[in-house]
């Protein structure tokens, strides 16, 4: 139930501009690459060779700069709406396939250095979309990826390419079943899982997400994880704003709450049950604070031992101040009814007195 609801209703933070500082490096990296190697070719050629920024892979790297900027533009325009920006996401790891395959298609098809692009690809569908995009992007690497290879095998090769390296581009030409399989059937393979698992873990990452930044620190109790020797090893919001207390984690939980909640907790790893303790807590403000404190063993289950301790912090000023409201009130209507009590002990005696004047009378 938790998976369902966190599919439907969470997104990456800041997803479209952790994608976009992705592409704008990955277009840079590929530049470098391309400049290296063309560096290479111009020293070992005999004749002039074009321009890099004339040459086809360079041209598709330089549109992912280009674009790239526009998608930047594009993020702040519509920022604050979920939507759009889901949208956006989706049409910018859409267009980087196509991408990678053109830039694929010029560098050599099944045997180029970009094809691990892909696998970013499938990832950052899976990490800023919902999960089972992944598997949707690795079907349309696999599609693209198939196409290009096909293409080469069926000599639609571009001519810079086949003009530059003639051996290679004979080698793409002539595939047996084993240059399929090895070329074309194990890279499918690898997207595919590269979205499952990518998928499963922004799944799980997701999950994570939820439960702390908007569960744990919205519950409205403190919760402190401690390490077996009672160190602090984590904290959420509230342990701060109801301690008053700042780098919680660099502390000890003895220097926190005091010994007696640090006895209490020793117990605790040495018995493997839980505990619940109430303490009068002073702030740094010099105001008393009534604290509800359970302690929870975290239990190894392979080890069956304790491998550390949550503490849950909390603040129980309203119903102390009810119990004193209810105790009032309860004194309130004992009062009333010893009051009621001796009016109508005195109210009988009374009675018979006027009772007895009036006869006399």
């Amino acid at each position: 139930m938790l998976e369902s609801f966190v599919e439907r209703h969470t997104r990456t933070a800041r997803g479209n501009k952790v994608l976009i500082g992705l592409r704008l490096l990955l277009a840079i990296i590929s530049l470098a690459v391309l400049v290296i190697h063309d560096v290479q070719q111009y020293l070992k050629a005999s004749q002039p060779q074009p321009l890099l920024f004339l040459q086809p892979a360079a041209f598709v790297a330089i549109i992912v700069c280009v674009l790239t900027v526009l998608y930047a533009l594009a993020v702040k325009k519509y920022a604050g709406q979920p939507r759009m920006a889901a949208k956006l996401a989706f049409v910018q790891i859409t267009v980087d396939i196509f991408l990678i395959s053109a830039l694929i298609w010029h560098t050599g098809g099944a045997l180029s250095q970009f094809v691990v692009l892909y696998l970013i690809s499938v990832c950052a569908a899976a990490f800023v979309l919902k999960w089972n995009f992944a598997l949707i992007a690795a079907a349309c690497s696999t599609v693209l990826f198939s196409t290009v290879t096909l293409l080469y095998s069926m000599e639609i090769i571009p001519e810079h390419f086949r003009a530059n390296y003639p051996s290679t581009a004979a080698r793409l030409i002539k595939l047996g079943l084993i240059d399929f399989i090895r070329l074309l059937l194990l890279p499918s393979c690898a997207f595919f899982l590269t979205g499952v698992l990518a998928g499963t873990l922004a799944r799980r990452l997701a999950i994570a997400r939820l439960l702390h930044e908007e569960i744990i620190d919205g519950i409205g109790e403190g919760v402190v994880v401690l390490h077996p020797d009672r160190s602090v090893s984590y904290n959420n919001k509230e342990v701060e704003r109801l301690l008053l207390k700042q780098n919680i984690q660099q502390s000890t939980l003895a220097q926190l709450l005091g010994e007696e909640i640090d006895k209490a907790a020793q117990e605790v790893l040495r018995g493997r049950t839980s505990r619940r303790m109430e303490i009068n807590f002073r702030r740094s403000d010099g105001i008393i604070i009534p604290l509800a404190i359970r302690l929870i063993p975290v239990m190894d289950q392979e080890a069956m031992e304790a491998r550390g301790v949550i503490v849950v912090l909390d603040d129980i000023s309203a119903e102390k101040k009810m119990e004193e409201f209810l105790k009032h009130r309860q004194r309130l209507e004992t009062m009333g009814q010893i009051s009621a009590t001796i009016a109508h002990e005195i109210r009988n005696p009374l009675a018979s007195i006027r009772g007895a004047v009036q006869e006399i009378g």
